[in-house]
């Protein structure tokens, strides 16, 4: 989507600069300079929200690879030994061995945290002779707070991707509103180039908005698509995962 985009910035951006080098005189309704401006600044803020977009997509991306890498950590650095040495230590406690089981499936993050949780409040009764087998002295406090800096990354990755979503939904508002200014500037620009090779150019420059204009006409769902870079007639000139495998 971001090269849609980036395309259709050029293209919007050749129509400000067409204007003012091949429009002599005001149209019948008035002067095209404040409009020519004003979408000049619609474009810059288009500039801007992909800006944003870029970074908190980049962001999100951190943040999912985080939270990926701690929960590996989780099930094969804690959880899966713990649960593991829990059956060696006391292989005749059904009832311990029934409360430290291994996750199995697909599990989402928040029941990996909620699993860990569980069984080191379970073990933690248990941990001298955890200790005694082999395990560090912290290794109860190692799986809590590996499991809240998972919890801390999916926040992180929540609010990221909420910024993403707010910067696509700009873009998607920004880019109907240019639409629309390109479409009255076609109305006003068509009938002063009436006659001229120069109309053939303007019309291959503001195309996208014609034609999105004719699908709404023709009852057709609109979608965001970024205009398609076009070539002037010769006359002329001139778009984890939320969940992953434990």
């Amino acid at each position: 989507m971001r090269n849609n985009v980036r395309q259709g910035l050029r293209v919007l951006r050749g129509i400000p600069e067409f204007l003012g080098k091949e429009i002599e005189g005001p149209a019948a309704i008035g002067p095209l300079a404040t409009h020519i401006v004003a979408l000049s600044g619609e474009i810059d803020r288009l500039d801007a929200l992909v800006g944003e977009q870029d970074a908190s997509t980049r962001a999100f991306r951190g943040a999912a690879q985080e939270a990926k890498k701690l929960s590996r950590k989780l099930q094969h650095e804690f959880v899966r030994p713990v649960v593991r040495m829990a059956k060696l230590l006391s292989p005749a406690d059904p009832t311990l061995r029934s409360q430290l089981k291994l996750p199995r499936g697909s599990i989402s993050y928040q029941a990996l945290i909620a699993i860990t949780m569980g069984v080191a409040d379970r073990v933690e009764e248990h941990k001298a002779k955890f200790v005694a087998a082999g395990f560090a002295e912290d290794f109860v406090d190692k799986m809590r707070s590996t499991a809240e800096a998972l919890n801390k990354a999916l926040e992180g990755k929540a609010a990221r991707n909420g910024r993403r979503a707010g910067a696509t939904s700009g873009l998607v508002l920004e880019f109907a509103r240019s639409r629309e200014m390109v479409r009255m500037l076609d109305d006003m620009v068509a009938p002063l180039l009436e006659g001229t090779q120069r109309l053939a150019a303007w019309k291959a420059v503001s195309r996208f908005a014609r034609e999105a204009k004719r699908e709404e006409v023709e009852g057709q769902e609109e979608t965001v698509s970024m205009p398609t870079a076009s070539t002037p007639a010769a006359t002329g000139g001139n778009a984890s995962p939320d969940t992953h495998a434990a």
